[in-house]
C-alpha cells in the first residue's frame, strides 16, 4: 500500500460515509479511536476526520491527544473503538463465509468497548516511528489489515557471471518438484482478498451445512446432536462434485479434498479455517497440470508454481485475489522462459518483456502476445536480485537488427535466411570438417553435457507426405521434428537442397552437424522464441 494511504484508502470504495458516533469520544483520555474496514468499507480521508472532529460541539475545548499509527494484524479489540464506515455496509452472510468478522460483531455492539485502544506502531514491515500530523492532531488508527508494499526488504543484487550463475540456481530450485521451493516465503502477504473482485479457485466456496438446503447433496458422515456436520465426512453434489475432510459446527474445518467436473477439477486438496480455503495446498486438473499454491479466504494468494502433465515447471509467480500479478516466469520446453509483467488479464503480453535462453546470459527483449515473442532485439542478462520468493531481472541495451517470430512453413524455412541466431553465436561455429565431409560444426566454448548447442529449423513435411518417389540427395538433410515420437506419425523438417550451402542459409546451423558411430550431442526438441517447435542439437557428454 502506498505510504500516503490516505490517498490510497480514498479509492477503496465510493459509497456514502456514515457520522462518526462521537457520543464514544474518550475525553478523559483526549483521544478518538477510528477503526477502518479496508475490505468492506470506505476509509475517512484525513481532512474528513480532522473537520468532523472541529465541527462538533463534543469536543468543546478539549485538547485532543490523536496519533497516526498501522497495524500489521489484530485481533478482535477488547477496549473501545468507534468506526467510521458506510452506513449501508452489512456483514457478510454466516451461511456464505462460515463465520462473521470481530467487526461486523463489533457494529452490533459497540457499546460492548469502553476504553481506547492502542497499538505500537512498529511491525513486521516497518521501523517508523508514531509522527504527528500537519494540523498538530494526532490520530489513532487501527485498520484491519495495512500493508505498505513499499518498504520491503531491499534483496542483494548481482551482475555479470554471478548473476547468470544466480538465476541458473533459482531456476534448478524452483524445477525441483521434490521439494517446495517457497518454503520460507509462504505467510509473508498478509494482505486480505477484497471480496468483490476475488476470483476463488474453491468451487464451493461458501458452502456449509447452514445452506445446505440450497443444494441438492448427500452427506455420508458423522453428526452433532444438532444434526450440523462433524467430524470427518464427506458430502456428494448433484454436479458430480464432492468435499470431503474435517467439519466442526457444520462448517469445513482442517485438512479438506475438493472434486468438482464441472470447473475442470480432479482433485483439490488444502486446509480450511471457519470453512475459508488458506495456506499451501494443491489443484489438479483435467488438463494434466498441477498448481502448488498458497490459499486465502478460497483464492490462489501468494506464490505458486504450475506443472504441466509431464511433472515439468511450466510458470511461476504470485496470486492476488485470484488474480496473476506482478513478474512471471513461464519456461519453454528446451531450457528457454520468458519473465516480466503480466497485464490485467495475467497473460505475460507487453512490450518490454525478455525471453532468455538456456545459457541464462543471452536474451531477446521487445513485444510478446500471450508468451509468444513477436519482435524486438537481442540484449544479454545485466542484474538479477531474488524479491520475496522471486528472481528479478534487468536486461543490457539491446543492438542489433530488429528480429521476428518467423515459423517454417511447407513452403518457407524463414524471412530472413541470412540472420544468425543470437545463441548460435556463442556456441558453434562452421569450419571445414575433419572427415572430409564438407562443413562440420564445431563448438566454440567448452560444453557441459545436456547443453543447447544449435537448432534445425527448416521447411516442415507433413506426416501424410512419402518419400517414396524422391531420391537420397533429396531425403538427405531431413529429420523427424520429435526425435523420440513414433516414425509414421511426427512431423518432419527438411533443408531444401537449395539452401544447404552456408551462404544460401545460416539462420540455424545443426543441419551442419555430421554423423558420427561415436557421438558426442543427440537430437533434442526445442520451442524457438522465433521459429517455433523445432528439433535442436544438444552435447551428451563433455
Amino acid at each position: 500500500m502506498p505510504r500516503d494511504w490516505f490517498n490510497w484508502a480514498s479509492k477503496v470504495d465510493n459509497r456514502t460515509l456514515s457520522q462518526i458516533d462521537f457520543n464514544q469520544l474518550d475525553k478523559t483520555n483526549c483521544s478518538i479511536n477510528l477503526g477502518i474496514q479496508t475490505n468492506n468499507s470506505r476509509i475517512l480521508s484525513q481532512e474528513q476526520i480532522l473537520n468532523s472532529l472541529k465541527a462538533r460541539e463534543e469536543c468543546g475545548s478539549t485538547s485532543l491527544d490523536l496519533t497516526f499509527q498501522k497495524i500489521i494484524r489484530l485481533n478482535p479489540p477488547t477496549s473501545g473503538l468507534v468506526m467510521g464506515v458506510d452506513s449501508e455496509t452489512k456483514a457478510e452472510d454466516e451461511s456464505r463465509n462460515g463465520l462473521s468478522s470481530w467487526y461486523d460483531r463489533l457494529r452490533c455492539d459497540p457499546a460492548s468497548l469502553s476504553s481506547s485502544v492502542r497499538s505500537s506502531f512498529s511491525g513486521a514491515s516497518s521501523s517508523r516511528t508514531v509522527s504527528e500530523c500537519d494540523h498538530g492532531i494526532p490520530v489513532e488508527i487501527l485498520a484491519d489489515i495495512l500493508v505498505d508494499e513499499d518498504e520491503e526488504v531491499e534483496e542483494e543484487t548481482v551482475e555479470g557471471e554471478d548473476a547468470s550463475r544466480l538465476l541458473e540456481n533459482w531456476i534448478n530450485n524452483i524445477k525441483d518438484i521434490t521439494q517446495d521451493p517457497f518454503q520460507d516465503q509462504h505467510g509473508q502477504d498478509p494482505s486480505a482478498v477484497n471480496p468483490r473482485t476475488a476470483v476463488r479457485i474453491d468451487p464451493y466456496h461458501g458452502f456449509s451445512w447452514r445452506n445446505k438446503d440450497a443444494f441438492n447433496i448427500t452427506w455420508n458422515g458423522s453428526e452433532d446432536t444438532s444434526k450440523m456436520f462433524q467430524g470427518r465426512g464427506v458430502v456428494a453434489f448433484e454436479d458430480g462434485g464432492e468435499i470431503g475432510g474435517i467439519w466442526k459446527d457444520g462448517v469445513r474445518y482442517g485438512k479438506c479434498s475438493t472434486v468438482c467436473p464441472g470447473k475442470g477439477i480432479t482433485q483439490l486438496i488444502g486446509n480450511y479455517k471457519n470453512n475459508k480455503l488458506c495456506g499451501v495446498g494443491k489443484v489438479f486438473l483435467e488438463n494434466g497440470d498441477i498448481i502448488e499454491a498458497e490459499f486465502r479466504d478460497g483464492c490462489f494468494n501468494g506464490l505458486a508454481r504450475i506443472m504441466n502433465d509431464y511433472k515439468e515447471v511450466s510458470w511461476v509467480g504470485r496470486y492476488k485475489g485470484g488474480r496473476e500479478t506482478g513478474p512471471c516466469w513461464s519456461f519453454r520446453l528446451g531450457g528457454g522462459c520468458i519473465t516480466g509483467e503480466v497485464d490485467e488479464l495475467g497473460r505475460l503480453t507487453g512490450d518490454n518483456l525478455v525471453y532468455i535462453y538456456p545459457d541464462f546470459k543471452t536474451c531477446l527483449q521487445g513485444r510478446f502476445k500471450d508468451g509468444q515473442f513477436i519482435s524486438g532485439h537481442q540484449t544479454s542478462l545485466k542484474t538479477v536480485s531474488i524479491r520475496k520468493g522471486l528472481a528479478e531481472i534487468t536486461v543490457n541495451p539491446s543492438w542489433g537488427p530488429e528480429l521476428e517470430f518467423s515459423p517454417s512453413t511447407t513452403e518457407m524455412i524463414c524471412k530472413n535466411l541470412l540472420q544468425a541466431e543470437p545463441y548460435e553465436l556463442n556456441t558453434v561455429e562452421i569450419r571445414p570438417s575433419l572427415a572430409g565431409a564438407g562443413d562440420g560444426l564445431y563448438a566454440r566454448r567448452d560444453l557441459n553435457p545436456k547443453t543447447v548447442v544449435a537448432f534445425y529449423n527448416g521447411v516442415r513435411i507433413p506426416k501424410e507426405k512419402t518419400d517414396e518417389d524422391e531420391t537420397w540427395e533429396d531425403c538427405s538433410y531431413r529429420i523427424f521434428l520429435n526425435p523420440e515420437g513414433e516414425e509414421d506419425s511426427s512431423e518432419r523438417m527438411d533443408i531444401p537442397i537449395p539452401f544447404r550451402d552456408i551462404n544460401k542459409y545460416c539462420a540455424t546451423l545443426a543441419h551442419k552437424v555430421n554423423h558420427s558411430f561415436q557421438p558426442n550431442c543427440e537430437f533434442g526438441i526445442y520451442q524457438h522464441p522465433l521459429y517455433g517447435t523445432v528439433p535442436c542439437v544438444t552435447t551428451n557428454h563433455k
